[in-house]
């Protein structure tokens, strides 16, 4: 069975891939992987040959998915083109097949720049956190009627995403009452609004070019929904992004300035939007993303589903499910009192 995670096994299968379009072409070096890539598996590419379009001789990446998400592959291919027609700042996709015979795949222009989060611990944090709320609300202004996404109420995302990985979790599913808090305070927080969501925005999910510019990758959780959705998953990231930095340096500067990064990137969302975020909807959806990532972090204990390998699940500390709950029952308290 084919490993998207063996380097020797993607080579074979890309040049096969690139032999189609030129029998002469063919990758330049071997696939490096991309390590914090986590949704999907992620290589580094470059090809070359006589015979292939202009673009695949510019850097590329190959994103390798897993063979039941077809459907996954297709609507992330036709949402490329819909953010592209936009104006939006996405990768190109110039390629979407299988590959050996097994894993939906998709070959795109490779974004410039490195992730924002190596990024913020440098004097540009300000500007790097201001520029991505902005980039946050210009996608929520796209014309969400013409976007090739499903709707997604509160209900339907706590029993599409949550109780699916509960389920899969078994007996070994956390025993504790957000659960039945979440699914019981639902509707109240659910809301007519529908606009076009990454549902993982954040800056490991970002690349800055020398310029200053900003591309947005991974949107293998995009859906139309409540913009309360993505600005609290924002917000929820930036309060444990320090768990999860890199360096010493990073983790001590996301550290202290948690807070003021939450609060720095819905004042510059909300100056852009010209709106007012709901205090309340952007509480309760902040306890949905911390909650499931406790239950992302119980599927990785017990190995329930499979997860390439990655920087960014190494560095996660043995007490964060302690620390997500502990931040869910503060934000709780907020929306009880």
């Amino acid at each position: 069975m084919f490993d998207p995670a063996d380097a020797t096994e993607v080579t074979a299968a890309a040049e096969a891939m690139v032999h189609v379009l030129d029998p002469h072409a063919g990758l330049v070096t071997s696939p490096t992987p991309i390590s914090s890539a986590t949704s999907t598996w992620v290589w580094r590419t470059e090809f070359a040959g006589s015979g292939l379009p202009p673009a695949w001789l510019e850097p590329t990446v190959l994103r390798i998915f897993r063979p039941h998400e077809v459907t996954t592959a297709i609507r992330e291919d036709g949402l490329s083109e819909f953010l592209l027609r936009h104006g939006y700042p996405a990768a190109e996709t110039l390629w979407r097949g299988e590959l050996a015979e097994s894993n939906p795949a998709m070959v795109q222009r490779r974004l410039p720049g490195r992730p924002a989060m190596e990024v913020m611990a440098g004097p540009k944090l300000r500007a790097v956190v201001a520029e991505l709320a902005a980039l946050q609300a210009r996608l929520h202004a796209l014309p969400s009627a013409a976007c090739p996404l499903d709707t997604t109420t509160t209900t339907e995302y706590l029993d599409h995403d949550l109780a699916r990985r509960r389920s899969g979790l078994g007996a070994n599913a956390p025993d504790d009452d957000v659960w039945t808090w979440l699914q019981r305070s639902a509707p109240q927080f659910d809301s007519d609004e529908r606009v076009v969501c990454h549902g993982d925005f954040h800056p490991l999910n970002a690349l800055v070019a020398d310029d200053g510019s900003i591309g947005i990758v991974d949107w293998s959780d995009a859906r139309l929904a409540d913009r309360h959705l993505d600005v609290a998953r924002s917000v929820a990231l930036y309060w444990f992004a320090s768990l999860v930095a890199g360096s010493r340096v990073e983790r001590m500067v996301l550290r202290v300035a948690r807070t003021w990064l939450g609060a720095t990137h819905r004042s510059a969302y909300e100056a852009t939007a010209r709106i007012t975020l709901d205090d309340r909807r952007l509480a309760w959806w902040q306890i949905v993303h911390l909650y499931r990532a406790r239950l992302q972090l119980e599927e990785l204990r017990h190995a329930t589903v499979a997860v390439q390998d990655s920087t960014t699940t190494k560095r996660l500390p043995d007490d964060l499910g302690d620390r997500l709950l502990h931040r869910c029952a503060r934000l709780r308290r907020s929306l009880d009192s």
